[in-house]
């Protein structure tokens, strides 16, 4: 994985992998995961990956990543901005179904209405 940014020697290594990355998810989970570069990003870099990933809460968040040393740890930032998706996602597809639950009971009430329309149409002609 490092054959095409492994002659950076700065933090400009990472920040290319990442950039590299960014649109797979398996690739990006893999490599901040396995590459110990991550764990110690000084603030500037740190601030630069979080606009690459388009991750402005791992910005804002920043501080509970924060060392003694000033320096902050990608990895457990990717970790919890992937928590924080699926929370999102399980929220979004709650809402859907609740919205999915409402229309299907829509549909059972309008189907009943037509139903005693019909029966009383058919009774209406019976009588006639």
């Amino acid at each position: 994985m490092r054959n095409s940014t492994g002659k950076y020697r700065t933090e400009l290594r990472e920040l290319m992998d990442l950039l590299r990355c960014r649109t797979d998810k398996t690739a990006l989970q893999e490599l901040i995961e396995k590459d110990e570069c991550f764990e110690v990003l000084d603030e500037e870099t740190y601030e630069t990956a979080s606009v690459l990933l388009n991750a402005p809460s791992i910005w804002r968040k920043r501080k509970r990543y924060m060392d003694k040393g000033g320096n902050y740890n990608m990895c457990t930032a990717m970790r919890d901005w992937a928590e924080e998706i699926r929370e999102e996602q399980g929220k979004i597809i709650e809402f859907k179904d609740k919205q999915l639950e409402q229309k299907n009971a829509e549909i059972r009430q309008l189907k009943e209405e037509l139903r005693k329309l019909k029966k009383e149409k058919c009774n209406g002609i019976k009588e006639v």
